[in-house]
């Protein structure tokens, strides 16, 4: 859940930003795409 929201892989989180939710990596960190491919992993 991100925001109060159920989100799955590959979903679009912001559209303004391109970003997309791309998976959950061990130990909790959410991993977070944008349309150039640009990754950033997130500790939850």
């Amino acid at each position: 859940m991100i925001d109060r929201r159920l989100v799955r892989a590959g979903e679009v989180i912001d559209e303004r930003l391109g970003l997309r939710f791309d998976s959950l990596e061990p130990g909790g960190r959410l991993r977070f795409c944008d349309a150039t491919g640009a990754a950033v992993v997130r500790k939850n």
